[in-house]
């Protein structure tokens, strides 16, 4: 009964707010192309595509960021970032940059090291990545409507849109490539009343120390 309350809270908030956010960037994207391709002609295309990939890898970083300091809140320190291809490894106080080519290039993932190991803190970690997206998302559209050239503003609007959007799936319950987003982990938490997989495997590990990963 629980688990099926707790599915029904889902389906009404978390679906439509995707639905509407997706929408509603797909709409952003299609109009700025449109009047970019009339004000540059074909380099419109590459305009209007080059800014959706630079919004898209803030949004994710911000998105990671946002778990950091959530994790940083609660006692929990991070101790590998990674977004897209670009990894940050922490070696105790300081962060070692890396690449890896075979990772997902669209994805992000911080794993932190737990301290406490309450519920609340958990829920805390896992809903600060969607909570900076929705934060920068807000700033972003703020800017849309500030008094400033077409471009910047163009610029905010498509980084607002898709910065909310990605907040909005990070909440959808998903498992891909043995990932899973923060909707699941949350789905876990608050319909069973379980820590993710990820915790258990890592908690009685008794080489490594607990960890929790988020994307």
């Amino acid at each position: 009964m629980r688990a099926c309350a707790i599915w029904l809270v889902f389906s009404l908030t978390v679906a439509p707010m995707v639905l509407v956010t997706t929408a509603a960037m797909v709409g952003v994207i299609g109009g700025l192309g449109v009047a970019f391709v009339r004000l540059y002609g074909p380099l419109g295309l590459l305009l209007s595509a080059s800014g959706f990939a630079v919004s898209y890898a803030a949004a994710v970083a911000v998105h990671e960021m946002g778990h950091v300091v959530g994790g940083g809140a609660v006692g929990w320190r991070a101790r590998f970032v990674r977004v897209g291809p670009v990894t940050w490894t922490r070696r105790g106080d300081r962060w070692r940059f890396g690449w890896n080519r075979r990772s997902n290039w669209i994805t992000g993932k911080v794993e932190a090291a737990l301290g406490p190991r309450d519920p609340w803190r958990l829920v805390i970690f896992l809903m600060a990545g969607p909570a900076a997206n929705f934060v920068l998302g807000a700033v972003a559209g703020g800017i849309v409507i500030a008094p400033l050239p077409f471009l910047p503003r163009c610029a905010a609007g498509l980084l607002a849109m898709t910065s909310i959007c990605l907040g909005a799936w990070s909440l959808v319950p998903l498992r891909e490539r043995g990932e899973v987003s923060d909707g699941l982990n949350l789905w876990r938490l608050l319909a069973h009343g379980t820590l993710p997989l990820t915790v258990k495997k890592m908690a009685f590990a008794p080489a490594a120390p607990a960890s929790i990963r988020s994307g």
